[in-house]
């Protein structure tokens, strides 16, 4: 379904840039400066060292792109490889914890749930990376069969981290499973281990970013939400959106019920030994330990570091990795608590799988195909670009990664919303056309119409942008006019 839908962000689109630019052999670098780049400096190049996304996302894409695919749909794929892997691992995974009854159910919820479905639909990274993590979570509670689990469990953690950078805690949760779990004869040597293998494929990332930029990391963009604000998205995204489209109120209310429903059967048994028996005892505190220290970790980032203004999805998308496993102890405690026989379970599971497939079937037989040359020609401003600029001009503008997705070799300079990006000035435009005029034959600034009020422009891109859309372009004499679209304001930067 998703190379029908194909939905595509900002983010997925800088993500297939940077695959066409590895297919190219231009390494991990990307068209758009200035895109997740708080600071632009004049002397900086086209294309851009990539370090505000790890390349793990992009080097699939372009393995991909040799068997003749095309980057955007190879991102679609490789999202929905990590989907379908996903599935079995939550399976794997359960079974190793659980048993057959647990494994069957929570694969089958994990269907239907609706953060992985919305994470999926996109190209992103985050199905891949959730893969991973499971993967990780696996080869850890197998780890007592052979040494060579455990190194394989770091090297996949540091392969997570290499997807994304939110997956840091597989280093520090997995140590610390091993230093509880492993015999102590072994217990060194295991987080030893372990954090080699990760260090092997986190060092690589961190020596590129070093390399590329001097920092270990992307700098921090501070939020306007604080603590409390973030906390109480991240609790409604794990415990209240398990079907998008149903209110969160209600889905809350009902997952608070089903527990309710548990603790009065496990009570006649025992609650606190059968508590005990479902989340903790057989390594199975393992699945509580990853989700809690991954959401201590992602609500302390998201507080320091801005992510846009929709925080409900966007934390709907990064809780996702803790609430696929949280489902997973759900789903255990329901399991045990009913006591539902495994035919019983066996044809519900069916069930939904059957209505999981119907569904995709019907997406893929209403839903065109994803035509990105339909995108040009419906869009104004694409098409003026496509028609009246080539890969020898630079294009400068707001959050401008669509343009070189869409017509691929095109070089832009990105200026986003601030405080993502600090505002665009005529000195630094200029500062910067200057410099890099004899690299281009033409240099635009196109600036699309948002229906924002000069107020909101100014606010938001700073006067110099709010200056050229509300007509004083006579301030700056290196600035022309060049044509109004429907979609989009042309102006041409005289730099000889």
């Amino acid at each position: 379904m998703v190379t029908r839908i194909g939905r595509f962000s900002p983010d997925s689109m800088n993500y297939v840039n940077v695959a066409r630019n590895i297919a190219e052999g231009n390494g991990i670098t990307q068209p758009t400066l200035g895109f997740n780049q708080r600071r632009i400096n004049p002397d900086d190049d086209i294309p851009a060292p990539l370090i505000a996304h790890p390349p793990l996302y992009p080097l699939l894409i372009s393995w991909v792109t040799r068997i003749g695919v095309s980057a955007p749909v190879s991102a679609l794929l490789v999202s929905a490889s990590g989907l379908a892997l996903i599935f079995v691992l939550v399976f794997k995974l359960a079974a190793a914890l659980y048993g057959e009854k647990v494994a069957l159910t929570s694969m089958g919820l994990s269907l239907f749930y609706g953060p992985l479905r919305y994470i999926a639909g996109f190209a992103w990274s985050d199905s891949v990376a959730i893969a991973l993590m499971l993967f990780c979570l696996l080869l850890l509670v197998r780890k007592f069969a052979a040494e060579r689990f455990v190194f394989t469990a770091g090297f996949i953690a540091g392969l997570a981290f290499a997807t994304r950078y939110a997956f840091l805690p597989l280093l520090p949760v997995g140590a610390a499973f091993l230093i509880i779990s492993s015999p102590s004869a072994r217990r060194i040597r295991n987080v030893c281990l372990y954090g080699f293998a990760f260090a092997l494929v986190a060092g690589s990332v961190w020596g590129h970013n070093f390399v590329a930029t001097g920092s270990l990391m992307p700098s921090s963009r501070r939020a306007p939400a604080d603590l409390s604000e973030t906390m109480v998205t991240a609790f409604r995204s794990i415990f209240g959106r398990y079907m998008i489209g149903l209110s969160p109120r209600l889905q809350f209310s009902l997952f608070a019920v089903s527990l309710l429903v548990c603790a009065i059967l496990l009570f006649k048994g025992g609650i606190v030994r059968r508590t005990r028996e479902v989340f903790v005892a057989n390594n199975r505190y393992l699945l509580l330990a990853w989700s809690l220290t991954y959401l201590i970790f992602i609500v302390a980032q998201r507080s320091a570091w801005f992510f846009g203004e929709d925080r409900a999805n966007e934390m709907l998308r990064i809780a996702a990795p803790a609430g696929i496993v949280l489902l997973i102890c759900w789903t255990s405690l329901l399991i045990n608590s009913l006591q539902v026989p495994l035919s019983g379970i066996t044809i519900i599971v069916l069930l939904l799988l059957s209505v999981s497939i119907w569904r995709e079937a019907r997406a893929m037989t209403q839903v065109p195909r994803f035509d990105l040359q339909q995108q040009v020609r419906y869009f104004p401003r694409l098409a003026w670009i496509a028609a009246h600029t080539s890969n020898a001009d630079l294009i400068i503008g707001e959050d401008t990664v669509d343009i070189p997705f869409f017509l691929s070799g095109r070089r832009t300079l990105s200026f986003s919303p601030y405080p993502i990006t600090e505002y665009a000035t005529y000195d630094l435009i200029e500062s910067y056309s200057r410099r890099h005029c004899a690299a281009y034959q033409n240099i635009f600034i196109i600036l699309p119409n948002h229906g924002l009020s000069e107020g909101q422009w100014r606010a938001v891109y700073g006067n110099f942008f709010a200056d050229l859309i509300f007509g004083e372009i006579e301030k700056y004499p290196a600035i022309t006019l060049v044509q109004q679209l429907e979609d989009a304001s042309v102006f041409k930067v005289q730099c000889r």
